[in-house]
């Protein structure tokens, strides 16, 4: 398996084919964002291949110190052959020389709409924790949308002020300033 970074074509297609079916449509960002974020040098698209085979794909903002993943996802015909623990460890390989930490974002369980929602968040909570994650106290509202902040250390600990830190700036960065000061919650809890 190899990490290829995606072209513009790829992106389109990995958008159009992919993405808009494995996201939650609130969650997922105009192709327009994504790719100005690009050519501003703050985004990063990758796709996991086998030959020329797409397994699945990561999306990410790059801060200071930090990455935040902004999707991953193994394409519903690769599922349930341990491919996503397999992504986590390249994308490790990938940026750990870069970046001292990796962040993302997971559905809040206590914001779940119903039992089979909240078994499913917990269900990706758990696979993150597997793979060696580690939840921070800071939760995020973005819109509607509840998450929890996790980590994965890549070459140093950040601690949760820097944490803080990246959050808001990685927010502001794809969202912009009015957007963020309007819409967006950061809080930590105890």
């Amino acid at each position: 398996m190899n990490l290829k970074e995606l072209k513009s074509d790829e992106r389109l297609h990995v958008y159009n084919n992919y993405l808009i079916n494995d996201f939650h449509k609130s969650e997922v960002k105009p192709l327009d964002l994504i790719e100005h974020l690009i050519e501003e040098g703050k985004y990063k698209c990758y796709g996991f291949y086998e030959e020329q085979d797409l397994l699945g794909y990561a999306y990410f903002v790059n801060s200071k110190e930090s990455i935040l993943m902004d999707y991953l996802a193994v394409n519903a015909e690769h599922r349930c052959r341990g491919l996503g623990s397999k992504f986590i460890s390249v994308i490790n390989e990938e940026f750990s020389k870069d970046y001292a930490t990796l962040l993302s974002e997971v559905e809040n369980p206590k914001y779940a709409l119903d039992e089979t929602d909240r078994c499913n968040r917990e269900r990706r909570i758990s696979f993150y924790m597997k793979n060696n994650f580690e939840l921070t106290n800071i939760e995020t509202r973005v819109l509607e949308d509840e998450y929890m902040i996790i980590k994965f250390k890549l070459n140093r600990e950040l601690n949760i002020d820097e944490i803080n830190r990246e959050i808001n700036a990685i927010y502001e960065t794809i969202f912009g300033e009015e957007f963020f000061n309007k819409h967006i919650d950061i809080l930590e809890t105890i």
